[in-house]
């Protein structure tokens, strides 16, 4: 399985930490932004991020855009 880097959006007030360490335990963090709050970017396979979608901490959880040439 492939991975690609997805951004997650979590609701406010969730614990980040426990989120990554319960939750998403054995899936790869990317980077977690220090300057915002309630956003991680992870290297996720498909079902990883069909996981993290069913959770009731989590907005959104989308693949990052490919970045296209002008």
């Amino acid at each position: 399985m492939s991975k690609r880097i997805h951004n997650i959006l979590f609701q406010p007030g969730t614990d980040e930490a426990d989120f990554l360490a319960n939750e998403a335990a054995g899936m790869e963090v990317h980077c977690n932004f220090d300057l915002w709050d309630g956003i991680v970017a992870m290297k996720l396979t498909d079902e990883e991020a069909e996981t993290l979608r069913a959770s009731e901490k989590v907005i959104e959880c989308a693949p990052e855009r490919d970045v296209v040439p002008e």
